[in-house]
């Protein structure tokens, strides 16, 4: 072998080239005589056919002791640390030059590098000292984690930074000897790193023991296992989640956190087998009932979604077996149409095997009407499958108008395929959605479309979908043209709504219910409209003849400024606006929570607004600043 002054300059060539001189100059020797010739080979051996890499050379046994390690080290030390946001080359450089003194320095070095080391700041010093950490672990990984154990966070190293340094030291010393390094991590007296370092080790060890994991974890006591038993199970499921529930899923269900990997485990296990992922869940009787519905949810979603499951038939027989119990009918609906889309004629083969008729249908509306947003279309074969009637027009309309809301040609179309007198009442229902599409950009040929519809329930479901659409171009005709088409209502308030009687009331709501889509677009028009015209937006909505529909509309106008809202108008020209409405009752019940909004966003400026504006009464003004300001006289 040869001699360590031999080998110096090529190492030091191999990693920075000319740059290493500065190492070079206090370790220059006499050159030694040559040896004689190797007598030479008919081929060379195949360790030299294979060039030393750089990250090979990094591994190589140390050329340089004593006085000579000591020199090189002063030599690397004298070099200024470098800036923060050292350019690239620079860095390159400094790599360069710690590379091959690294390449160099025995191993009982590297602790006094590294006190040097852990005091340069900055992110190119750091990038230097991760370099010089990687070697220092691989070549002794139990000396680099107690210096890292006994680091004191600082300037330039962090606690964050610390714990990583630890960590990734302790993990390279349990590759070696699991026991000495989980026994060194578990006596660190630092609390939260002792229970890092060590839960980090045992989630490593679960990937090939994770019994022996878990017996460990389980020896540290309550407070240990509960911090490491989600990275334990998160581990073994990986290999083995029916293992892995079975151990650790009763506990983890009722940790927030743990929740829904064991869901998503407890899928992977039901999708070889079903009977025994829900024989488990049942077994969990004792959580609350939001967490097993949810669990049961996130499982069929798992399962639907996995593509290894080919066959969803034996899924969707267990839980056919909890609907008919009462259990989980929603969530076989949901298999459903996960299972309608990627196999249509397997899951409605599977539907028509059901004995139990209105189960059947059931299922079919639940699955055809939880369509998917993204291919709503993708339900109407589900839909088609129920028998004619108005569960059918419902699921149908359901589908084909949100279909219709983003894509209104394509659903057009497939009436149009589909000329079916069973599908003529579907068609009126969505027309919303159709001439909508329409209104948004000629008014005009929407509004003589629908004054060519039956005036009946298909005319008054197509008002909203013409009026929102219109509303983006001109909400102010938008406005006045839903209005129009609302029912006379009663000349009552919402404070005389509680002096009806009971049948009044329950009429009166069934009105409302029938025109709710017109009063929410009505809402919602009415809100844009006094953005870009308030003063006409609030002058009109008070010269309605309804009290009930103008309170209403003004209370929704002012509430839909709220204290956090971008568009919110300069706050005193939105309360002279409100201030404008003439009946003191209603200016009072539309003005106040607009008020207190304002005092809740900018007190002083509300308060002054009050003081010099007679527009509540005395009564509401002192309720709301006392409420604001309990200090206000």
């Amino acid at each position: 072998m040869s001699s360590p002054a031999r080998l110096l300059p090529l190492c030091l060539g191999l990693a920075v080239g000319a740059s290493a001189s500065w190492v070079l100059r206090p370790l220059v020797r006499p050159p030694a005589p040559a040896p004689a010739p190797p007598p030479i080979s008919a081929s060379p051996p195949p360790s030299a056919l294979r060039p030393f890499s750089p990250s090979a050379l990094l591994l190589l046994p140390p050329r340089l002791a004593g006085p000579d390690a000591d020199a090189a080290l002063d030599s690397y030390l004298a070099l200024p640390p470098l800036a923060a946001k050292a350019p690239r080359a620079d860095i390159a450089e400094r790599s360069g030059r710690l590379r091959a003194l690294l390449t160099l320095l025995p191993t009982s070095s590297l602790d006094r590098l590294f006190a040097a080391l852990a005091t340069r700041t900055g992110d190119a010093e750091g990038q230097l000292r991760r370099l010089a950490f990687d070697v220092w672990v691989e070549r002794d990984a139990p000396a680099a984690a107690l210096w890292a154990a006994a680091l004191v966070p600082g300037e330039a190293i962090n606690a964050q930074a610390r714990s990583r340094y630890l960590t990734q030291a302790a993990r390279a010393w349990a590759r070696r000897d699991f026991d000495s390094a989980y026994t060194w991590a578990s006596t660190l007296p630092d609390s939260a790193l002792r229970k890092s370092v060590s839960g980090d080790l045992l989630a490593r060890l679960a990937a090939t023991d994770p019994t022996r994991a878990l017996a460990l974890a389980r020896a540290g006591g309550e407070e240990f296992l509960a911090a490491t038993q989600r990275d334990i199970f998160n581990a073994w499921a990986k290999n083995n989640p029916s293992a892995a529930i079975l151990a650790l899923g009763a506990p983890l269900l009722a940790d927030n956190q743990g929740r829904w990997r064991v869901a998503e485990m407890l899928g992977k296990w039901a999708v070889s087998d079903p009977q025994a992922a829900f024989a488990w869940l049942d077994t969990q009787s004792g959580l609350d009932p939001d967490t097993l519905r949810n669990t049961l949810w996130s499982l069929v979603n798992q399962v639907a979604n996995n593509d290894k499951t080919s066959d969803l038939r034996p899924f969707a027989d267990v839980l056919a077996t909890r609907a008919q119990a009462g259990q989980g009918q929603r969530q076989l609906s949901d298999l459903l149409r996960s299972w309608s889309a990627r196999d249509t004629p397997a899951a409605l083969a599977w539907l028509d095997s059901i004995p139990d008729v209105a189960l059947r249908n059931d299922l079919l509306a639940e699955a055809a009407s939880n369509y998917s947003s993204d291919a709503p279309e993708k339900s109407i074969p589900l839909a088609l499958r129920l028998p004619p009637g108005p569960l059918r027009d419902n699921a149908l309309a359901n589908t084909l108008g949100h279909w219709a809301d983003d894509n209104p040609d394509a659903a057009l179309a497939w009436l149009r395929a589909h000329d079916d007198p069973s599908l003529t009442a579907v068609a009126e229902r969505i027309q919303g959605q159709l001439l909508g599409k329409l209104a948004a950009n000629d008014p005009a040929a929407a509004l003589a479309r629908w004054q060519n519809l039956p005036a009946n329930e298909a005319r008054i479901t197509a008002a909203p979908g013409i009026a929102k659409a219109w509303a983006k171009s001109d909400p102010a005709a938008a406005a006045r043209w839903i209005s129009a088409q609302l029912p006379e209502l009663p000349n009552i308030g919402p404070a005389d709504f509680g002096k009806l009687s009971p049948k009044e009331q329950a009429d009166l709501q069934q009105k409302f219910m029938s025109y709710q889509g017109h009063f929410e677009v009505l809402q919602s028009t009415l809100s844009t409209w006094s953005r870009t015209d308030p003063a006409a937006a609030v002058a009109w909505a008070e010269g309605l003849t309804s009290p009930m529909l103008k309170e209403g509309l003004l209370m929704n106008m002012a509430q839909s400024y709220g204290p956090y809202d971008a568009d919110t108008p300069d706050r005193a020209v939105r309360a002279d606006q409100i201030a404008a409405i003439t009946e003191p009752a209603i200016r009072d019940r539309v003005l106040a929570p607009h008020l207190e909004n304002w005092l809740r966003s900018d007190l002083k400026a509300a308060r002054e607004w009050i003081d010099t504006h007679d527009a509540l009464s005395p009564e509401k003004a002192a309720e709301l600043l006392t409420k604001a300001d309990p200090s206000h006289p």
